[in-house]
């Protein structure tokens, strides 16, 4: 007997899923599970604490009524099922018949937006089905069935989804083919009045569905996706230029406001703002570069992955310190093959990349923790952020981004513009991506050197090491520059630079949300969560503050020493919780800055021709 699945809408008003499950025995006892963690978002999430009413029952034969009636009848008898932990259920299955069907039956609460987990409401059903769907321990690799039926409560809905269809209706609704668990939780499910729109790229069908947002025209964007879709085809296929499936789903859900993204092995869910959609915005460009990095995945951790996840371990964590190499190099690629693609422009990308930079320079916990590090703990440390995590850790994403960046520049250089980092990710692709459903190997620990020097005949160890198990700065300047890049850095004079603190504006004051590193906040004593309500007796504001602070910090005239009209402390009354305190606030010596990347307008030569085969551009195209 097959595994087989069945989800419907309990009540779209209580946000609840019932699901029907169909298995047989594996023994005297047989024990269902939920995974703990969805793979892409590495943090234990617990999916099993939404289930409630779970219950297993068994189908008998009643052997009198067919007696009687000569035909075949059945009957259900419940099965004692007892929780073993947190998502393991053991069910006594020593009096059921080997080939018996066993159903369980559970509803699951899901009302989470974001792209991990499970939503439902009146307008839109969205599934992963890791939330959602339990397994037979020991029979995960057994292909199984899964039956998505209509949800009532949600007008004119249609159906998405990268599961294979078996026997489906024109909206999408019916019985779709899994080939083992793997497969069925790498494949979510949407369900609403979506608006829509189809493409070929590498030889396959891609569909890209909107959900929120239906009267959007989305002509652009078909273009745009379309053209960022070929390219990377392309890129890790130059000959047959063949994407690796023979489908592929976009799943956006427009909100208010939101960002994100989650990749899997034929399809991807995004939420976008509203105002993304529209290409005279900067956000649209955020958007195609979230398209761009989400589709990139495909290749990068869906088909090449750490051998910590070949195969994931769904119970608990999975340790690997190579999270750079698949989500920081993805972030590099990302807006640069949109670049390639044609839908970004050289200032486009720059000014990208530039944001970057700042990002990363502005972040001081670069100097407590590094790359190898920030995979390592990803689990923990950065999936689990508080107020002072800016101080001590960094993003695998943007600083693996900006190694990613240094590499190729490197490569490059060093190769004489023979190799880059281009030919790195081909050959990870050939050696562990294009059979890994065949051979399922992973890059080990380690071993991204070894690929490197392969790849381009280069030993760039030295420098990988500094770059991912060091602290220190990155030559991003330098490198830059030889490809005929400047890069300058300014300093803002915003609050935020001058205070050394990330704050809110509410009706009682500034509320401090953040403070940075050996910054005048901190050195005052100030704490996330205070308030500030006044500066030298007078009620604050923040051109107040920002004005006291840059007097304080001005270099007082002869006249003023005199009259020591300014270097006066700033005197600060400030509510911490319910208690009134007083804070003296010195002077500043934090700076955040801005990253300014510009194309020279008359770079040398070689650097003229590093930079085109860098960015992918033609010698006609204007800049």
């Amino acid at each position: 007997m097959t595994p087989s699945y069945e989800i419907s809408v309990a009540n779209v008003r209580t946000h609840f899923f019932q699901i029907r499950f169909a298995f047989i025995k594996t023994g005297d006892q047989t024990l269902l599970r939920l995974p703990a963690w969805i793979p892409g978002s590495y943090m234990i999430r617990d999916f099993s604490r939404h289930i409630r009413g779970f219950e297993v029952r068994c189908k008998f034969k009643d052997l009198a009524q067919s007696a009687r009636t000569e035909a075949s009848a059945s009957v259900h008898v419940m099965l004692n099922a007892c929780e073993l932990d947190k998502d393991t259920w053991a069910i006594d299955t020593s009096k059921v018949d080997t080939n018996a069907s066993i159903i369980a039956t559970y509803e699951v609460y899901a009302f989470d937006r974001s792209v991990r987990t499970a939503y439902l409401d009146h307008e839109r059903a969205f599934l992963n089905a890791s939330s959602l769907l339990m397994y037979v321990v020991g029979a995960e690799n057994l292909a199984c069935e899964i039956t998505l039926l209509r949800p009532t409560g949600i007008a004119r809905a249609k159906l998405a989804t990268g599961l294979e269809p078996i026997k489906v209706d024109k909206a999408g609704f019916g019985r779709y083919l899994a080939r083992n668990y793997d497969e069925l939780i790498d494949c979510p499910v949407e369900m609403a009045a979506f608006a829509e729109f189809s493409f070929s790229a590498g030889g396959a069908q891609h569909r890209f569905v909107v959900t929120g947002a239906p009267q959007s025209n989305l002509s652009r964007l078909a273009q745009d996706v379309a053209a960022i879709c070929k390219t990377q085809c392309e890129f890790f296929e130059p000959i047959s230029k063949k994407a690796p499936f023979r489908h592929y789903i976009f799943m956006l859900n427009v909100l208010g406001s939101g960002y994100g993204g989650l990749e899997h092995r034929n399809s991807t869910a995004l939420i976008c703002s509203r105002s993304d959609l529209d290409p005279a915005n900067e956000g649209y460009q955020t958007l195609l570069g979230l398209i761009s990095h989400e589709y990139f995945h495909t290749w990068n951790v869906k088909r090449i992955k750490p051998q910590a996840f070949a195969p994931y371990q769904l119970r608990e964590e999975s340790y690997t310190r190579l999270l750079w190499v698949f989500e920081g190099l993805t972030s590099y690629y990302d807006d640069l093959l949109a670049l390639r693609s044609g839908v970004f422009s050289v200032q486009d990308y720059l000014r990208a990349l530039g944001k970057t930079i700042t990002q990363v320079l502005n972040n001081s916990g670069r100097h407590h923790q590094s790359l190898e590090s920030s995979s390592f703990f990803a689990w923990t440390k950065y999936y689990k952020q508080d107020e002072n995590s800016p101080n001590s850790i960094v993003s695998y994403y943007t600083k693996g981004a900006l190694v990613g960046l240094c590499l190729d520049l490197s490569i490059r250089l060093k190769s004489k513009h023979r190799y880059s980092l281009d030919d790195v990710m081909r050959l990870l692709w050939q050696k562990y991506g294009r059979d890994f459903d065949l051979a399922g190997r992973g890059l080990a620990e380690g071993e991204f050197s070894r690929v490197v020097t392969e790849a381009c005949g280069l030993d760039m160890k030295r420098e990988i090491k500094a770059w991912t198990q060091g602290m220190g700065e990155l030559p991003l300047q330098a490198l830059l520059a030889t490809f005929g890049i400047t890069l300058t850095l300014e300093n803002l004079s915003t609050l935020e630079s001058l205070l050394g603190a990330k704050f809110k504006t509410t009706g009682l004051g500034l509320e401090i949300v953040q403070v940075k590193s050996d910054s005048s906040a901190e050195r005052a004593g100030l704490a996330s969560g205070d308030t500030i309500l006044s500066c030298n007796s007078v009620r604050v504001t923040e051109d107040g503050l920002s004005s006291a602070i840059r007097n304080l910090n001005a270099r007082p005239s002869t006249a003023a020493k005199k009259t020591q009209s300014v270097n006066k402390d700033i005197e600060l009354l400030v509510f911490r919780s319910d208690a009134l305190i007083s804070i003296v606030l010195g002077a500043s010596s934090t700076k955040l800055l801005r990253t300014k990347l510009e194309a020279a307008v008359r770079p040398n030569q070689p650097a003229r021709h590093a930079q085109l085969a860098w960015l992918g551009q033609k010698p006609n195209v204007a800049q």
